[in-house]
């Protein structure tokens, strides 16, 4: 999973996510349209190279059709997505609208290691036989927990496609949990989540959204030490008989496939699967009020550069002005030309880069800002960073947002849009977001017109949820360097709980 998400999602984390659902004919499929760009005015030549001093002007977006699924349900409550497209690969999927929080305080990564443990072995097949199964189609088990979901996925010809899917029931299904399985991948995951703390901007991340959150509701997806450490193979078992029921689970297939049939391959593959109420869990998120003022800095002695993380609570996924609060994100950090990298990378030369996250799950939400600076430079840094989150959120600022980075905002995210057609597996994640999230159908084949259309009033509207004094800031650095400097400019430095660095 991408660090940011193992922490927040995604990401968190970046975090990232989106879409699933709806009903098309069989022969749809997306494509782009691109309209070429105004002509860039011509400089004279009086200067050699002149043109390297003039930013290209932003194009237009293009046109981008998004195909939707068809969409159909089993008697036992299923449901199965499936988009037809002609091409080479069938991308498979099952997804579970259940992760991590649906896991009991004090069992961080319990639904990571459940979905790990489901490409391992199943209660016919070993670890090699499922894994020779697997290559016989060409391809490999892959699984992945979010927040919201768990999902286990599989690639395959047109061909093998009916097969594949049966294999993915019996791997859903049919897990071993074997104690001896579990010892090995345990083992594995604390090593894994060990290195991971190493990385400076991954630990200033899992500081941050527990100084946030607290400990419990704001632990990393992949879990902390401590927890997966106690969790029992019990565990697994009972969460998976919980929360991998028909009811919480779609089927979901991309390519070169025909809906009766893969229809018909679902019935054959998941109608007999017994139908149980789902117990599903409502998590509260209730945020740790914070000042921006006071800095937590965790000390990595000699570091040469600085790790920031600043961080907010911020809108759910399903509360309105979600795809404003992305256009917002791409102005401030999400695009090269973004302000955050306009100022801290060209303007000071402070980073190689900074960028923002609008992270949104289904209970909660969080706006990110991160980057690595040089050490010498930690609170000049910071001071540019919170100054930037407070000019786009002032009412009164003197830098409201324009209609050209309105523009390249739009471009930006249609064009991401356009470039997830490259791929069925793609296409997959979003619809795998569709049916977590219970997104609309035709949320995505809808996308596109819904950013054409937001104005920088309805984005201006969004960054004024932006508090740049009440941010949780982390730094990751060496203390008795970057300490003096903060203090100077106005900061007060505290220590994280220990709790939060597990």
């Amino acid at each position: 999973m991408n660090k940011i998400h193992k922490y927040l999602t995604r990401s968190l984390a970046v975090m990232s996510v989106t879409s699933l659902l709806g009903c098309e004919p069989a022969g749809r499929y997306g494509h782009i349209k691109p309209n070429a760009p105004p002509p860039a005015p011509l400089l004279p030549p009086s200067e050699p190279e002149a043109w390297r001093k003039q930013q290209p002007v932003s194009g237009a977006s293009g046109q981008v059709n998004i195909p939707k699924p068809q969409v159909r349900t089993l008697e036992n409550g299923m449901s199965v997505y499936i988009i037809p497209r002609p091409s080479g690969i069938v991308s498979i999927s099952v997804v579970i609208k259940q992760g991590a929080e649906a896991a009991a305080p004090g069992k961080s990564g319990l639904a990571a290691l459940v979905a790990r443990m489901l490409t391992e072995s199943t209660r016919r097949r070993n670890p090699f036989q499922l894994a020779e199964a697997a290559e016989n189609f060409g391809s490999s088990l892959q699984s992945n927990a979010q927040r919201d979901l768990l999902e286990v996925s599989l690639e395959s010809l047109s061909s093998d496609t009916g097969r594949a899917i049966e294999l993915l029931s019996e791997v859903v299904r049919e897990p071993a949990f074997s104690s001896q399985d579990f010892e090995r991948v345990r083992s594995q995951w604390l090593d894994d989540l060990l290195a991971e703390r190493q990385s400076p901007g991954a630990l200033a991340a899992l500081v941050g959204v527990r100084a946030l959150y607290g400990t419990n509701r704001g632990a990393p997806v992949n879990g902390g030490v401590s927890d997966i450490k106690r969790l029992l193979l019990s565990d697994l078992q009972g969460w998976h008989s919980s929360h991998v029921v028909p009811r919480n689970a779609a089927l979901i297939a991309v390519g070169p496939v025909e809906a009766d049939s893969i229809f018909n391959v679902a019935k054959r593959a998941f109608g007999n699967w017994h139908d149980v109420p789902p117990q599903n869990s409502l998590a509260q998120y209730s945020a740790t009020p914070h000042s921006s003022s006071n800095v937590i800095v965790v000390n990595r002695k000699d570091a040469v550069q600085s790790a920031l993380f600043v961080a907010q609570p911020f809108p759910r996924r399903l509360e309105s002005g979600h795809e404003a609060r992305l256009l917002l994100n791409d102005i401030f950090g999400g695009l090269f030309t973004s302000r955050i990298n306009m100022n801290l990378r060209e303007a000071h030369a402070y980073t190689y880069g900074a960028h923002s996250s609008a992270v949104a799950n289904r209970n909660f939400g969080v706006f990110i800002v991160q980057t690595n600076v040089r050490t010498d430079v930690t609170a000049s840094s910071l001071k540019e960073l919170l100054s930037e989150l407070a000019s786009i959120s002032s009412p009164k600022t003197n830098r409201p947002i324009t209609e050209d980075e309105l523009t390249r905002a739009r471009a930006d995210l249609t064009h991401r849009l356009g470039s997830r057609l490259e791929q069925n597996r793609y296409l997959v994640n979003d619809l795998e977001t569709i049916f977590a999230q219970g997104l609309g159908d035709d949320y995505f084949a809808k996308l596109p017109d819904t950013y054409t259309h937001l104005n920088s009033a309805e984005v201006t509207k969004q960054a004024l949820l932006i508090e740049p004094d009440k941010c949780t800031v982390v730094i990751v650095g060496d203390q008795e360097k970057i300490e003096p400097s903060l203090i100077q400019a106005g900061f007060k430095v505290t220590s994280p709980e220990s709790e939060w660095l597990d």
